[in-house]
């Protein structure tokens, strides 16, 4: 192992730990979303392997094909095999867009869920504002502190 190597490795394998974490709180934002971008994963990871097997079958009947003559059944197999290569690009396409959707949705619920718990934990700068507004507001009477809450979070 290189020596640059080892602090880019030491740093992964401490960032590793939180992984189970941000897992857990993904799962609990948002499991719909979570749940379909794993599965949009696993069948993006099956498209390499049926591209690789579609191509070799392409090749495979193009060659006999060409070997057989023109009339021969491997020129459908080969049409078939070249069909279902486009139409495997096309998915590939099509789930790299959906699986950028589903992202973009499922961050934005983390997002939330995160902001909601760093609140819930108390961070002193927004737990001093918002002491500030509510006392402002109670001795006023003519805003509700959740309006004010609202305004500043939309």
């Amino acid at each position: 192992m290189t020596w640059e190597l080892r602090p880019k490795l030491a740093k992964a394998l401490l960032h590793l730990r939180d992984v189970p974490r941000a897992l857990r709180l993904a799962w609990d934002a948002a499991p719909t979303w979570t749940a379909l971008s794993v599965a949009l994963l696993l069948i993006q990871g099956i498209l390499p392997v049926a591209t690789v097997w579609l191509s070799r079958s392409l090749v495979n009947s193009l060659v006999a094909a060409l070997r057989a003559g023109h009339d021969s059944p491997n020129v459908h197999n080969a049409v078939v095999a070249a069909i279902l290569l486009g139409l495997a690009a096309l998915a590939d396409e099509a789930l790299r867009a959906l699986s950028s959707w589903v992202r973009t949705n499922q961050g934005e619920l983390v997002q939330d869920r995160a902001e909601e718990g760093r609140l819930r934990l108390g961070d002193p700068e927004e737990a001093a504002e918002e002491a500030a507004v509510e006392q402002l507001f109670s001795s006023t009477g003519s805003l509700s502190l959740d309006t004010t809450r609202k305004r500043r979070n939309g």
